[in-house]
């Protein structure tokens, strides 16, 4: 054991203390018994979320031994809180639990017709899709758009050479629906708040990229990749003097396809990148799929088009076109994967959607209105982990909405009751692990979290999340989650992230045992 001096040093860093804090005399020496032990779990996540610069915060957190359910610690647990991108978490349970592990989205392709003798096809070629995210521009591939091929050998197989009647999406899998309900309109413009859409290609964004010329004075050079005509780019960004200081910024209106890049970076500075949304991102999907039938020899002609489930053309093509083929997405498995370990919006809007969509009585195929709601399901799925309806309020799936709100007790009794879940190891290998992927890659290296800290993060402007598990080789696995609203740090205090790894850290001491006492 350490020296108490040291002890003391430790414990005043824990807290942000300006000095050693004395222990209760019963914690002072010796090994602890399971009561001190947890005594002095409280009093160290009490030091913590008491401290004066919390004072116009509101903390949320629950503590549970993940075996035995015994709550180890809480403070304000039935608390209802915006939880950001904790939201995936019962999304990604939702997703596994209603779809299965092994569930596919569908894209499938039509003819208008079919092709003469030369492979001509004299219609439109009609595709309709369910969200599958994994249609992307691949910079570093060679092709960059490969992920299109699978796509493309169904026109192939079907015999299809040329395309004169165009390409047309047709958008009735989500009703037209774009955006996710509470959504911020500031979030809109950037990637990640990107719309939804039946068909997504490269997540829905695109990636800018500034870079100064040689001569001060000069404009930037500014492009996006992939190249898309979905987006307008007005050029003010100027070459600065080498060596000073640069900024760039740039702006487009919700609802717009201009962008406006201004600022200056300084001559021989390194490029600067932003990801940003397109505004029709179906349209996007058209644009980039002509370009991978075109490099593979089939010629399109006409126009690109978008047939939304208001358009009077919607019901004729469904009834009359031919099915070519389909295309399957990875499996739910790997869309949870991805959508937890890189905290992706767009992944999370998917799969909610689709649980919604499977959840009704007619076959998605056959529907022409908007998804139905989601309040009986969760209301079901809720029911059925003995979580109460009252601690859960989620109007979508990603937690980009301000209006979801969830108390710290009822994420605890996911997580737990995840832990029982048939595709429990799915789940918990999904969650970013602290020190070594995801999220988490950059965060608690080095310290006794690294490795055993398997959690989601949260972030919106005013809410910080953290929640998931602390499973060590050796001692007690929790089940935890921490939410901070609210809080708006001063000029000399940590950031928010700093703050709950710091108490992540400390569940992560205390379950192995190497906390100071």
């Amino acid at each position: 054991m350490k020296s108490g001096v040291l002890a003391m040093a430790v414990l005043a860093f824990l807290l942000g203390a300006s000095g050693p804090i004395p222990f209760p005399p019963d914690l002072r020496a010796g090994p602890p018994t399971t009561e001190s032990s947890a005594a002095l779990l409280t009093h160290r996540l009490d030091r913590l979320v008491t401290a004066p610069r919390f004072r116009h915060a509101q903390w949320g957190i629950q503590v549970t031994d993940l075996e035995s359910g015994t709550v180890l610690y809480e403070h304000e647990a039935d608390r209802l809180l915006t939880p950001a991108s904790l939201t995936k978490l019962f999304t990604a349970a939702l997703a596994l639990d209603r779809l299965g592990a092994d569930h596919r989205l569908r894209t499938r392709v039509y003819s208008g017709g079919a092709p003469d003798r030369r492979g001509r096809l004299a219609g439109p070629l009609v595709l309709r899709g369910e969200g599958d995210p994994g249609f992307r521009w691949e910079e570093d591939a060679e092709p960059p758009l490969r992920s299109f091929e699978p796509l493309v050998r169904v026109v192939q197989q079907a015999g299809i050479r040329e395309i004169r009647g165009g390409l047309l999406a047709l958008e009735t899998w989500l009703g037209g629906q774009k955006y996710g309900p509470g959504w911020s309109w500031e979030d809109l413009p950037h990637g990640y708040g990107a719309p939804l859409s039946d068909l997504v290609a490269n997540e829905n964004r695109v990636r800018l990229e500034v870079r100064p010329r040689a001569q001060a004075g000069d404009p930037c050079e500014v492009r996006l990749y992939p190249g898309t005509s979905q987006l307008w780019i007005t050029n003010l960004a100027t070459t600065g003097p080498p060596g000073r200081q640069g900024e760039i910024r740039w702006t487009r209106l919700p609802g717009q396809r201009s962008v406006f890049v201004t600022g200056r970076l300084p001559a021989r500075a390194p490029a600067w990148t932003d990801s940003i949304s397109v505004e029709e991102p179906a349209a996007f999907f058209l644009e980039l799929f002509r370009r991978a039938l075109e490099s593979h020899g089939v010629r399109v002609g006409g126009p690109l088009r978008v047939v939304g489930p208001a358009d009077p053309d919607s019901h004729r093509l469904r009834s009359t076109a031919t099915l070519l083929g389909e295309v399957r997405s990875a499996p739910v498995r790997e869309l949870v994967r991805a959508m937890l370990k890189r905290s992706e919006n767009l992944h999370a809007s998917v799969l909610w959607a689709a649980v919604i969509r499977a959840s009704g009585t007619t076959p998605a195929d056959e529907r022409n209105e908007r998804p139905p709601d989601a309040a009986p399901v969760w209301a079901a799925f809720l029911r059925d982990r003995q979580i109460p309806a009252s601690e859960v309020f989620l109007e979508e799936g990603s937690g980009l909405s301000r209006n979801n709100l969830v108390t710290p007790r009822a994420v605890v009794a996911l997580l737990r009751a995840m832990m029982r879940h048939p595709e429990a190891g799915v789940f918990q290998d999904a969650l970013p692990v602290a020190g070594r992927d995801g999220t988490l890659s950059g965060r608690m290296i080095g310290t006794a979290a690294e490795g055993v800290v398997h959690a989601k993060t949260g972030t919106l402007r005013w809410a910080h999340g953290l929640a998931g598990y602390v499973l060590p080789e050796q001692g007690r696995s929790l089940a935890f989650c921490v939410l901070l609203n609210r809080y708006h740090p001063g000029p000399e205090d940590p950031p928010p992230r700093d703050e709950l790894d710091r108490l992540a850290i400390l569940l992560a001491e205390w379950s192995t045992g190497s906390i100071e006492r």
